[in-house]
């Protein structure tokens, strides 16, 4: 379902708009929403396992009020695979679509066997064929814009550790514009899923990593200056707030 509302009223349940049903299928997951400079909207998503799983896409030109039927991103019955978990969407203000998804295993099955990625240039008519931008052992993939560049991390699915890879913006629908993965210096003990956020207006701006830290009880933090990461600072928090698993972070 999708619902709005003015940020200054996001404060109570009442303000929202009613929500409208995007998508029927009792077994869609993980939706992720995007924006656009035009104002479309784009929500990517996971049908996770049985005949017709995969990772699809809606679109909305009028505001969220309507919605186009779902367009296939990936098809993993097609191509296999036992499941598809944990997408990810960035959306760049001309149109451009990044999506990253994790090809899973059933249930009771671990761990996961690595992350994909695709591009689109067209508001999400066409994608490029998938790629491997993680191996086994490899979860939640995060995509977003800083700097000129496309970052892409993912945290080590036994819960410990965030990886980065990145490519300069103009190289992102391309293998091989990618940097080689390496793990976030002091990000080691961060349980997953990561937080990031962007200031400034993308695809500028600069990166903002945030992790938490279960066996200190912590919350990291580091940024991105476009090369490398700045030394990780720490905060301690009172034991009533025993940190469990991942992080988030937003920006103004």
């Amino acid at each position: 379902f999708y619902s709005s509302v003015s940020a200054s009223e996001a404060g109570a349940a009442t303000n929202w708009s009613s929500p409208v049903e995007i998508v029927s299928d009792q077994l869609v997951s993980w939706p992720q929403i995007g924006q656009d400079a035009s104002g479309a909207l784009y929500v990517l998503y996971a049908v996770s396992y049985n005949a017709g799983r995969g990772v699809f896409l809606v679109r909305s030109n009028d505001g969220g009020r309507t919605w186009s039927a779902p367009e296939t991103v990936f098809n993993a019955e097609a191509a296999g695979w036992e499941a598809v978990d944990h997408p990810n969407l960035a959306v760049l203000p001309d149109g451009r679509l990044y999506a990253a998804w994790v090809s899973s295993s059933l249930p009771d099955t671990w761990p996961p066997k690595g992350i994909f990625y695709s591009a689109s240039s067209d508001q999400g008519a066409t994608w490029s064929e998938p790629y491997t931008l993680a191996g086994a052992g490899f979860d939640w993939p995060r995509l977003v814009f800083a700097g000129g560049q496309l970052h892409f991390l993912s945290s080590e699915s036994d819960g410990a550790g965030v990886w980065h890879r990145w490519t300069p913006l103009e190289a992102s629908g391309a293998e091989t514009g990618w940097s080689v993965a390496a793990p976030v210096p002091g990000m080691q003990r961060a349980s997953s899923p990561a937080g990031l956020s962007v200031d400034g207006v993308p695809p500028m701006g600069t990166l903002h990593l945030a992790g938490a830290d279960p066996e200190l009880n912590e919350l990291l933090y580091t940024t991105w200056n476009g090369k490398s990461w700045s030394s990780v600072e720490t905060f301690a928090l009172p034991l009533e707030s025993k940190v469990s698993s991942g992080a988030a972070a937003a920006t103004r």
